[in-house]
């Protein structure tokens, strides 16, 4: 019985759904865990912290830019439109993030 409660917190705390959860169970309450099911989670998590690494950079980035200003600040300028597009959450942090497109402050700005 502990086990079968220790995998519905793992489950709860990897975002599982209820269904999911209940998959992990065979009908005698023993476990049967979907390993593709598991990486398919992992995947998720992964990219997750990729896209919220990504706008943790972003924003550090928008807090130490010696620009004078957030509006001539052309890597806050391009977080701005990538979450007003709703970009941040539908994409990979590839496409959307200053880096990767290679967009630099102006060299008198950067820290």
């Amino acid at each position: 019985m502990l086990d079968q409660l220790a995998l519905i917190a793992l489950g709860q705390s990897a975002g599982l759904s209820l269904d999911d959860i209940g998959s992990m169970f065979d009908p005698e309450g023993q476990p049967a865990i979907d390993r593709k099911l598991l990486l398919a989670k992992a995947d998720e998590i992964d990219a997750r912290i990729k896209r919220l690494k990504a706008m943790s950079d972003g924003l550090r980035h928008a807090a130490e830019c010696k620009a004078p200003s957030h509006a001539e600040c052309p890597k806050f300028k391009r977080l701005l439109k990538a979450a007003a597009s709703g970009a941040i959450e539908r994409r990979p942090p590839q496409a959307w993030t200053p880096r990767a497109r290679r967009v630099r402050c102006s060299k008198q700005w950067r820290s």
